[in-house]
């Protein structure tokens, strides 16, 4: 017992930098966008479990899931907020803009060994405007084979 909890606390140690690590652009994208916006991010009913569910579960390849959703008083530019707090290991994938609504998605992805860090920053600009921040790590292979999956379900009409 007194063996399993010593290899337990030095596996901790040992992962707990690493943990840290990889939130970082996580909490800095928060924390800038938190500072752009002037608030803190929201704390709805359920959010916690949804996190810890990601973090554990690893659904289809998924794991370090991190959320944080916020009430934006403001229109906000995401590119101009979230773009010079990443490090240029991190390369962006998609940028879309709605002109009507003024939506806005941003998707950056940068490697991490044989898998891909992800994040994700949107704003939805209906009446209740929000913006959301989500960080995972994801394996490609899953990811190409959940895209593939759903192509075939999906008209092209959609898209």
């Amino acid at each position: 017992m007194r063996r399993a909890a010593v290899v337990l606390a030095l596996a901790a140690s040992l992962t707990l930098p690493l943990g840290l690590n990889a939130s970082q652009p996580f909490n800095d994208v928060v924390r800038e966008i938190g500072a752009a916006l002037h608030s803190q991010p929201l704390h709805p009913h359920l959010l916690g479990m949804v996190s810890f569910m990601g973090r554990v579960a690893h659904p289809h390849g998924v794991s370090g899931f991190h959320l944080a959703l916020f009430s934006a008083p403001r229109a906000l530019d995401l590119e101009t907020t979230v773009g010079p707090v990443l490090d240029p290991s991190w390369h962006r994938m998609v940028k879309s803009t709605e002109c009507e609504s003024g939506q806005q998605s941003l998707i950056y992805v940068r490697p991490d060994g044989h898998n891909l860090d992800m994040l994700i920053v949107a704003l939805n600009d209906d009446n209740d405007r929000q913006v959301a921040v989500i960080t995972m790590n994801i394996r490609p292979d899953q990811l190409v084979g959940e895209l593939d999956h759903h192509r075939n379900k999906t008209p092209l009409a959609n898209f």
